[in-house]
């Protein structure tokens, strides 16, 4: 995978179902008779023994069609190029929900969706992980979404692109990956994620608690909050957690600010919106964690905004 993504493996220049299928060609080359080759067969799933529902992928005749109205969406939208945080998560989910439910291989549709979306994002300027997504989300937000419910999956990129909820999600996985045998913890049948901003959260166990941040759990649920929203505070292991809405620190308030500036900016106007967002704030509460967050943003803005005269 790190060869597609750093370059060094060459794939079709052109933006459409071969470039997916020299992916698969190339992760699985040695390993599946059919690496690269479309599927010719039915195929569903029942996603999770913990999920009733059964997923009915693409059937073969309705495959090329479907990955062809993809890719033409995506040449259309200059491949998500230009596109603000916020834009580019939402069609990057849909993207990616689209791909799984055709799921054009027979195995291997994973890896080879993972790798094609992380190399979509690097070159729209928001690269994007999957290093921290268990199993058992990715399964959960997949199946919804061929169900007709995409909010999971757009939560998903929505939590992936953004520098501090990213950040706080492998933060979390990575400890709680070191722990797993002591714990007895099965990550990979976990749901792990950051609280969403604004939105109310039952309690449940503490698991850690750092020095911003407290990992809690109710399972399958497993949730990494903002400290300062933990009734009481830090708490030990085991102890609980009341019932309480997540909001955002101000870092993440500083981003988010910025997300709209960007996005009402529109192409080519993203790193001077982040300008005029600094000197609007300036001497305000804000200010401090502006700064903090537009040393990480602007360059990407500028360089988006760079491309996107260079194609003029």
């Amino acid at each position: 995978m790190f060869d597609i993504i750093s370059g060094a493996h060459k794939l079709p220049q052109r933006l459409d179902p071969s470039r997916l299928t020299a992916i698969h060609g190339h992760l699985f080359g040695g390993h599946l008779f059919d690496a690269g080759q479309l599927r010719t067969t039915p195929l569903a799933k029942l996603q999770h023994v913990g999920f009733a529902a059964r997923t009915n992928f693409t059937a073969p005749e309705r495959i090329q069609p479907e990955l062809a109205s993809i890719f033409d969406g995506l040449r259309q939208a200059d491949g998500l190029k230009g596109l603000s945080r916020l834009e580019f998560a939402e069609a990057a989910a849909d993207v990616f929900g689209r791909c799984n439910q055709a799921h054009p291989f027979t195995e291997g549709n994973g890896r080879t969706q993972q790798t094609f979306i992380r190399l979509l994002a690097k070159d729209a300027g928001h690269p994007i992980s999957f290093d921290a997504v268990t199993r058992d989300r990715m399964y959960q937000v997949s199946s919804d979404f061929s169900h007709g419910k995409p909010e999971g999956m757009r939560e998903l990129f929505d939590e992936l692109t953004c520098p501090v909820r990213s950040q706080q999600l492998a933060q979390a996985h990575g400890f709680l990956k070191s722990v797993q045998a002591q714990t007895g913890l099965n990550l990979d049948e976990a749901t792990l994620s950051t609280c969403v901003p604004g939105r109310s959260y039952a309690g449940g166990k503490v698991l850690s608690c750092g020095t911003d941040t407290c990992i809690f759990y109710k399972l399958p649920q497993i949730h990494v909050a903002n400290l300062a929203d933990i009734p009481g505070g830090r708490a030990a292991f085991g102890a609980d957690v009341a019932p309480f809405v997540s909001s955002r620190s101000p870092l993440q308030t500083a981003h988010h600010e910025i997300d709209l500036a960007e996005r009402a900016a529109g192409r080519g106007n993203r790193a001077g919106a982040i300008a005029k967002l600094l000197t609007a704030h300036a001497g305000s509460a804000l200010a401090a964690p502006l700064a903090e967050a537009a040393t990480q943003r602007i360059k990407a803005a500028k360089a988006l905004d760079r491309a996107l005269v260079l194609q003029r």
